[in-house]
Parts: structure tokens; sequence; C-alpha cells
């Protein structure tokens, strides 16, 4: 079905092996380098960039997870 961040818990849970083609990335490096071009962020956002690459990271983090545990 294409849903990555299912496969940890198919795989760890229930031990199955997890054969799948998904379409990566939904968020890749180069959304998380274009966090700092004032281009792509508001006003509002500008001292929050933080917070908006540490979540893009976290989900690279977990769509990397995904990956590791197809077979």
């Amino acid at each position: 079905m294409g849903v990555g961040a299912a496969y940890p818990l198919v795989k760890w849970v229930f031990g199955t092996r997890i054969l799948s083609y998904t379409h990566y990335p939904t968020i890749s490096s180069d959304m998380v380098d274009q966090v700092d071009l004032v281009q792509y962020n508001n006003n509002v956002a500008q001292n929050k960039r933080w917070i908006k690459k540490l979540y893009y990271r976290a989900l690279m983090f977990l769509y990397s997870l995904g990956g590791y545990c197809s077979d």
C-alpha cells in the first residue's frame, strides 16, 4: 500500500517480511535546505525556522526507518 510508516510496526510486531514499492521522499534534504531561504518562509516563521527543520528531520528519520525495515 506504500505506507512506509507502518513497516517497522508490521516487521517488529508480527515478524513478517516487508516487500514493497514506496515512492519516496515526501520530504527531502532539499526541503530542509530551503527552510533557511527567506523567500520560502513568511515573516511570522522567521524566528521559528529551527522548529520546521526539526520537524522535517524527524520525518526524514521516520521515512528512513521505514525504508530500512523493507526486505
